[in-house]
């Protein structure tokens, strides 16, 4: 389920707006370990960028908790493999649908390939807008 999530990290690089922090998932270091088999393919580490507000002043090698959000997984799922895979389909039905005796040509299989990297970009858009809605946020700073 969807839910927001204290991990401790350490501040890499300060910048106007905010800080970068650097944490290692629950999930990697094992606690919470599911036996998905993706900590074989993801970073050992995470870097977020956390907005701070003007008078909190972080430096560098800080150990801080950070709040940021976590979708679920088959939310994740839905828009890293669902959008790139559903948009060259809806196209391509709906190529069948309006003009089915050009379904085949090349304009058509052109407009699904080029589907696919829009599928990605619109699934990059919709990750930036859930980290636009739920940002992270410094829970604590750690002595």
């Amino acid at each position: 389920m969807s839910s927001y999530r204290l991990d401790n990290g350490i501040v890499c690089k300060t910048g106007p707006l905010g800080v970068w922090v650097t944490i290692t998932p629950k999930s990697i270091l094992h606690s919470e370990c599911k036996s998905c088999n993706l900590c074989a393919q993801t970073p050992r580490t995470l870097r977020l960028f956390v907005v701070t507000a003007k008078n909190q002043s972080v430096q560098p090698g800080t150990h801080v908790t950070v709040k940021h959000y976590v979708p679920d997984t088959i939310v994740s799922a839905l828009i890293v493999f669902g959008i790139p895979v559903a948009l060259p389909l809806c196209l391509l039905f709906l190529w069948y649908a309006v003009a089915p005796e050009s379904a085949q040509s090349i304009q058509a299989v052109l407009a699904c390939c080029l589907a696919v990297p829009t599928g990605m970009g619109i699934s990059v858009l919709a990750d930036r807008a859930i980290q636009y809605f739920h940002p992270a946020a410094l829970a604590e700073n750690n002595p």
